[in-house]
């Protein structure tokens, strides 16, 4: 007679915790999602905007670009370093390991997908126009009115963790330019990536995207692109 091995409690018990960990991720990242924008902060009228900042592709995921004027050094920390030093400042969030690992293996890559990990915000400075500096990438121009702009840098600020005299936490060098990666107190994990965060930000600032698609950065440039001027290398 055949011998039919029934599953243990134990392994029901931990399906049935991973399929409930997966619908509650999905169920608050759909309601978050599907959450409107502020539109009275990002009204039909371009002349009303005028406040530029960009979204860059780099392939598989996108950064931001802030102007460092006089509503970036009021709400960003002191301490960051492009204050008082560059003109621009690009944002990119990610899993620690990974984004400052120059090769990150296998278990590295799936760990930071799967597994809620500590995360890190990597920020460059520069002087140069956006695109000019980004001159080879796809690029979207995207103008802001002033209280969208600080809704979005309040945002953005939340993400940095400070220290016991309220610095944030430099923990390297960046990637290129003038880049420093920063300690971020946030969980990141999936659905929670780097793309679906530069897409709240644009949310926070009034746009009319939906996080919840934002999953590849085509589609974060394509949203944004309907709300912006779309630039090809």
């Amino acid at each position: 007679m055949k011998t039919i091995t029934l599953p243990t409690i134990s392994a029901l018990g931990l399906r049935s915790s991973i399929r409930l960990l997966a619908v509650v991720l999905a169920t608050i990242t759909m309601l978050s999602a599907c959450s409107s924008a502020n539109r009275n902060l990002f009204p039909a009228d371009p002349k009303e905007r005028d406040i530029e900042v960009h979204v860059v592709s780099h392939g598989w995921h996108v950064g931001i670009v802030l102007p460092v004027n006089e509503h970036f050094k009021d709400v960003m920390p002191s301490s960051l370093h492009v204050i008082n030093k560059e003109s621009f400042a690009e944002f990119g969030w990610g899993d620690r390991d990974y984004y400052m690992d120059d090769s990150p293996g296998i278990w590295t890559t799936i760990k930071g997908g799967l597994l809620p990990s500590s995360s890190v915000l990597h920020v460059a400075g520069f002087s140069k126009e956006p695109k000019e500096q980004f001159s080879q990438l796809e690029i979207v121009t995207i103008r802001l009115t002033e209280e969208g702009y600080r809704a979005l840098l309040l945002r953005t600020e939340d993400y940095f963790s400070m220290d016991s005299q309220g610095g944030v936490i430099e923990l390297g060098n960046g990637l290129y330019a003038d880049s420093r990666f920063y300690k971020s107190p946030k969980w990141y994990y999936v659905p929670k990536t780097s793309n679906k965060w530069v897409t709240q930000l644009l949310k926070e600032a009034g746009l009319p995207v939906n996080t919840f698609t934002a999953v590849r950065a085509s589609n974060v440039i394509r949203q944004a692109a309907r709300s912006g001027q779309h630039h090809l290398p």
